[in-house]
């Protein structure tokens, strides 16, 4: 027995997980033997080499051997794709159905009746990284001033070589679970580091990274002895009557379930920043630093409303689908359908079990619910006003985001069905019948509460 299983037999840990967690940890010290050896300040074709050296030996170490077959596959067809047919819309939406249904592929041909772990986890995130280049380079033969400022920010002028694509894809701090990061930022990177211009990377920011990392991951291990992610399909839980102790219950296993999602975030965050990617000095926040960034953890845990919470959680991937998806769809002249397409296609892209669609539904409800209300909310900006919307939005998320990310996280139906069914669909009948009662509902409390005075 390998001294991984003795480690997951120990401490109970599924053992493609705990490799799964090393192989994070593990580009610690890729990142920083490459920042402390010449190859930082090296040629751009040895930088290339040692990325994608050290990316695929951690993806044969974490994932095994099919993470690196399958990805090299995506990487040759998608450049030969570019190389043979050249830029255009058609050869990018035939890149477009390679990738994406290559990973379809792999989801039906690897799926259980859980949270997979294996070489479809890293090749949802090269699926997406290959479509960007594919999009950049078209956008790259056409006019500037018929781009949007993300595309003008990312195009590419040429189509990158083959090494720069398989450096891009296997480079090691974001392989595994990403972020997502752009081509056109990818050179640069290199590129400052080629001509020596690179920034020392904040260190401290790493630490503090790494800390709240694994706290969150500490907090995931100690609260899943109490609120395991089947606890919610217990008899116990099922039979609780439904009430304030249900409520607060079942938020704290949904923030438990979710703090291994945001550690795994932070810890590959603190490996962005110090590898150098993380910095973008065009970044529109203001921080140059926050490329890694995936998580905004004061706005995830503080927030009164789901709009806040999917603006703070995986950032990059929500940013990529804006880009590539839902502003691609312009020519529909209908944000709602738009809407819908891009929370389709987001999960499609993480897998084919029916509670991510469940999932992606009831947030397209709920954040057309939070649109249509804005105009109430603005009548509580007021002194006294301001504590009941605070009050009302911390009691509406501990009511709803459970069940938000419930069949996120059971994704199969005999799982998540029972929960929904006992829980007497509470809120998704609300939410779906919503826009027939929107009107009388909203004019009820805007005839009692007085506007805001200018």
């Amino acid at each position: 027995m390998s001294w991984i299983n003795l480690i997951s037999e120990y401490y109970g840990v599924p053992t493609m997980a705990l490799r799964l967690l090393l192989g994070i940890l593990l580009t610690y010290p890729i990142n920083l033997v490459f920042m402390w050896s010449s190859i930082s300040k090296s040629s751009a074709l040895r930088q290339h080499a040692f990325f994608i050296l050290s990316g695929m030996i951690l993806g044969w170490w974490s994932l095994g051997l099919e993470s690196m077959f399958h990805g090299s596959l995506s990487i040759l067809g998608t450049y030969a794709l570019l190389k043979i047919l050249g830029p255009s819309y058609l050869t990018t939406v035939i890149c477009f159905i390679f990738c994406f249904g290559y990973l379809v592929v792999g989801y039906i041909l690897t799926e259980t009746d859980t949270y997979d772990i294996c070489w479809t986890m890293p090749h949802c995130v090269l699926t997406l990284r290959l479509i960007a280049i594919a999009f950049d380079v078209w956008d790259g033969t056409k006019p500037k001033e018929e781009l949007g400022k993300d595309q003008l920010k990312n195009r590419l002028e040429r189509t990158p070589s083959l090494i720069e694509m398989f450096s891009a894809v296997f480079f090691p701090a974001s392989y595994l679970i990403g972020p997502q990061f752009s081509f056109a930022r990818y050179h640069a990177f290199i590129e400052r580091n080629s001509t020596k211009q690179a920034p020392q990377p904040p260190i401290g920011r790493t630490l503090i990274c790494l800390m709240q990392g694994f706290g969150y991951l500490f907090f995931h291990a100690i609260g899943s002895i109490y609120f395991p992610l089947d606890w919610v399909t217990s008899s116990n839980y099922i039979n609780l009557h439904y009430g304030p102790s249900k409520v607060f219950y079942t938020f704290l296993w949904v923030k438990v379930m979710m703090s291994k999602y945001i550690g795994s975030w932070l810890l590959t965050e603190g490996s962005m920043v110090l590898s150098g990617l993380a910095y973008d000095p065009d970044a529109s926040g203001g921080d140059p630093w926050d490329g890694g960034r995936n998580v905004r953890i004061q706005k995830w845990e503080f927030s009164g409303n789901l709009q806040d919470m999917v603006d703070s959680f995986n950032i990059n991937t929500n940013t990529w689908a804006a880009s590539y998806v839902y502003k691609r769809l312009r020519f529909l002249n209908n944000r709602t359908i738009s809407s819908a397409a891009t929370l389709f296609f987001l999960s499609i892209w993480h897998g084919l079990h029916s509670g991510y669609y469940v999932t992606f539904f009831l947030e397209f409800l709920m954040l057309n619910f939070e649109r249509s209300v804005r105009d109430v909310q603005e009548r509580f900006s007021t002194i006294i006003g301001k504590p009941l919307r605070l009050i009302s939005g911390v009691i509406y998320i501990m009511l709803v985001l459970p069940h938000c990310f419930m069949p996120f996280g059971l994704p199969v139906w005999e799982k998540y069905w029972p929960i929904i069914y006992h829980s007497y669909g509470m809120p998704y009948g609300f939410f779906l019948l919503w826009p027939l009662m929107a009107s009388n509902v909203k004019s009820l409390i805007l005839k009692f509460v007085p506007k805001k005075e200018v």
